[in-house]
């Protein structure tokens, strides 16, 4: 080829080649203001230049760099990477947890007048990457950003040099309302590209763009990640389609202590994943200072994960703000389709440890929001916060249609061991046609929450009539400090006639249960519901460890639901034969009764499948053969008036619903001993006493009482009074019983007269006599004759 052509071919390509392939290095080698060698002078050098060029550092001289710009920098109008890694003696930080950089440029606007902006990028410099610089004390913002695809990596931004000491902005990064700025990176999936950006008044502030990354970083904490540096807000996100955090651990941000950790402002599309808001790097102690997460538009907050709390799940704990604020997660009045799946709400990150919000888990104002959802994956964990674990309702919005379902809340990540909410598991205020639970096919499983340990009501409805539609349904409710269910807040709501009453649920009366039969493979209950008339009614059906105080129970186990009609007189027989035995240790049955409106009932009162249904104290009469003083199971306990030997011995016999095999009992109350272990024999229960004392009243628990399908009795308590010729049963014994004693002399001995045989030899004579007026004027103490016997669930 002809050097003439060589040569024009050389220009051409000269002339077409992309001007991006002869970028710059623009050095800064000085601090000052301006002139040759400022980071002034580079940038006006950069933006004369076409094509992505650098501005690298090499000032002289060790230790740190500080450039105090008197006016405000230029705007970059051409893509740069503005690189304070290139100073000699820093570097990246290297560690997962905390963050060792090294930074030797910082860029203070302690004297710019009218608190200018950093680095402000224009239209043009999309694509500039700004890195490894401290950006501090005093900038209106840090990084003003009107282009897209920047990147922020390694900055200190809001801290000194250290990144231990508070040098705040008002802002440290600020993505301009209406400008073009999609595809913006702040930190990353690296710690070399870790930015702490703490000390501002926001943190982050993204007004404008889709598709912006905020990864990695710690926002609201010190460089090590373990000590507050509040932000009053750590991130601010007005628009849409942007991602904080990510799907895996590098994309974690610590979001420590800020007055609210991530608001969402009227948007749509925006993810919150895998971050930890309110504590510190090791998701162990708390920092947070306000609401974690405060949503006024519609974001997913974490998602499906194996484990509750890992990516893209958060851990939103510790955040505990006063006046008003403290909660991890609200979604304000109005605001809808909100998606809340798998985070640790008020845990550690393991999901074993209280580290609550200072006041609610999650508080919902809006409608269709869903925590958790049908796929065990989304389950969060709301436990261990300073009121309830979630609040729905008041607040003058309309709050309908919302979904809890599948969440543990009140227990720890293994959902079995108790870390309770101060308040109610779940609080519902003014709102309408709500779900909790849903129907299960599996008990325990999703859609059925877990809703246990909590310091006040498993559910609980305020607000009267406005509360109303609230479905409660196959949820596993048990071990909350009150109520399962309570519809008005105020304990158990009597049923009344007809259900004519109103409040909370249309106060929707419960069932009665009145009889548990069951086997392994089944379980037959029988009872009635008193509702409104010529309706159909959905009758859950669960199972307990035991009863409730209040009477009526909670519902641990589900174990199935039947349909049920009330006639014109406003009553339906309950009679369902459910194809599931009751689960071992779990004998208690209760029920719920929902209207065709949703409205679900408290928990019914409690039915044993394994029932006490008679005691009696026992003695055999010499050749007469043996008779029983019966002691009721309510009510005034009877009166063992027959001698117990001078070592005060008795014999009670228990009987119960089915074939008892195992359990045991102890003098809870009174003077005496139980000798021995108990006896079995089909349904009776045998349990001999020692040293029972005259004149008094003894009470009896048995425990762990077991049939042969594995159905343990509830404890249970049975008094007897002892008095020693008391033969009329009145509590003291005077001349009727002598009367009665000399009527019977000479007798036989038979069932209706073996009372007055208090020696207990067969024979009713002058022995008998004598012995009873010898106890006269010996009386039960009137405190110990008032009392009953405990009832028996």
């Amino acid at each position: 080829m002809a050097p003439l052509t060589r040569l024009f071919l050389a220009c051409l390509i000269a002339v077409l080649w992309p001007a991006s392939l002869f970028s710059t290095t623009f050095p800064v080698t000085n601090t000052n203001d301006g002139g040759a060698g400022s980071l002034r002078q580079a940038i006006n050098d950069a933006n004369g230049n076409s094509g992505l060029d650098t501005i690298a550092f090499n000032i002289p001289g060790t230790g740190l760099h500080t450039i105090t710009p008197v006016t405000q920098l230029p705007s970059i109008t051409s893509p740069v990477t503005l690189d304070g890694y290139t100073q000699p003696g820093s570097s990246v930080n290297t560690l997962a947890n905390g963050d060792n950089a090294v930074l030797r440029i910082e860029i203070n606007g302690a004297t710019v007048s009218n608190n200018g902006n950093a680095f402000v990028l224009l239209a043009g410099a999309g694509g500039s990457t700004i890195r490894g610089l401290v950006i501090d004390n005093g900038w209106s913002a840090a990084i003003f950003v009107q282009t897209d695809t920047l990147a922020v990596e390694g900055c200190f931004i809001g801290t000194d040099p250290t990144g231990l000491v508070a040098h705040g902005n008002t802002q440290g990064v600020f993505a301009d309302f209406g400008q073009p700025t999609s595809g913006m990176r702040i930190g990353g999936t690296s710690p070399a590209v870790r930015n702490v950006i703490s000390g501002n008044s926001v943190a982050i502030l993204i007004q404008s763009g889709a598709n912006q990354l905020v990864q990695g970083n710690f926002i609201g904490t010190d460089a090590t990640g373990a000590n507050a540096i509040p932000n009053s807000t750590g991130v601010n996100v007005l628009s849409s389609d942007n991602l904080i955090g990510g799907t895996t651990a590098a994309a974690r941000n610590v979001i420590g202590a800020n007055n609210t950790g991530v608001s969402v402002s009227p948007s749509t599309g925006n993810r919150i994943q895998g971050n930890y808001i309110g504590t510190d790097v090791t998701g162990a102690h708390a920092l947070g200072l306000g609401d974690g997460i405060s949503i006024t538009g519609t974001a997913q907050i974490g998602g499906l994960t194996a484990t509750p709390g890992t990516p893209p799940g958060n851990v939103i704990s510790g955040n505990h703000g006063g006046g008003g604020s403290g909660r991890g997660i609200v979604v304000a009045n109005g605001i809808s389709n909100n998606v809340i799946q798998g985070n640790l709400i008020g845990t550690d990150a393991t999901g074993t440890q209280p580290l609550g919000n200072g006041l609610g888990g999650v508080e919902i104002f809006g409608a269709a929001n869903v925590i958790g959802g049908t796929d065990v994956m989304a389950r969060n964990v709301i436990s261990g916060n300073g009121r309830n674990g979630i609040l729905m309702g008041t607040d003058n919005a309309s709050v309908h249609d919302n979904l809890i379902q599948g969440n543990f809340i009140g227990t720890d990540i293994t959902g079995t061991n108790l870390l309770g909410n101060a308040g109610d598991g779940v609080l519902v205020s003014i709102s309408t046609n709500n779900t909790i639970g849903g129907q299960v096919t599996t008990p325990g499983a999703p859609p059925a929450n877990v809703i246990a340990g909590n310091s006040g009501n498993g559910v609980g409805l305020i607000n009267f009539s406005q509360t109303t539609g609230l479905s409660v349904l196959g949820n596993s409710i048990f071990a909350n400090a009150a109520l399962g269910i309570d519809l008005n807040h105020d304990g158990v709501t009597p049923n009344d006639h007809c259900d004519t009453d109103t409040g909370p649920n249309n106060l929707q009366n419960y069932p009665v249960i009145t009889s548990v039969t069951a086997t392994e493979s089944s379980t037959h209950i029988q009872g009635m519901l008193d509702s409104a008339p010529n309706t159909t009614f959905t009758i859950e059906f669960y199972a307990n460890a035991d009863c409730d105080a209040s009477g009526n129970g909670e519902g641990r186990t589900y174990l199935g639901s039947a349909q049920v009609t009330t006639n014109g007189s406003c009553t339906a027989t309950i009679d369902t034969t459910l194809p599931v035995g009751l689960p071992q240790g779990q004998s208690v049955v209760t029920a719920t009764a929902t209207d065709p409106g949703n409205n679900t009932s408290e928990f019914s009162n409690c039915v044993s499948a394994l029932q006490l249904i008679a005691a009696a104290s026992r003695k055999t009469h010499g050749t007469a053969g043996s008779f029983d003083i019966d002691l009721p199971l309510m009510g005034q306990p009877g009166v063992e008036c027959r001698t117990g030997g001078v070592n005060g011995n008795h014999t009670l016999v228990f009987t119960f619903s089915n074939n008892v095999v195992s359990g045991s009992a102890s003098v809870t109350s009174g003077t005496g001993n139980v000798s021995g272990s108990p006896s079995f024999s089909g349904n009776t229960m045998t349990v001999n006493l020692t040293g029972v004392i005259d004149a008094q009243t003894i009470t009896i628990t048995l425990t762990n009482v077991t049939d042969s399908f594995g159905h343990v009795l509830p404890d249970t308590a049975v008094s007897m009074h002892v008095l020693l010729g008391d033969t009329t049963g009145n509590g003291i014994v005077n001349a009727s019983d002598v009367a009665q004693v000399k009527a019977q002399s000479g007798s036989t001995v038979t069932n209706a007269n073996f009372r007055e045989d208090v020696t207990v030899n067969g024979i009713i004579n002058a022995a008998d006599i004598a012995l009873v007026k010898s106890r006269s004027g010996t009386a039960i103490p009137t405190t110990q004759f008032d009392a009953g016997a405990t009832r028996n669930p």
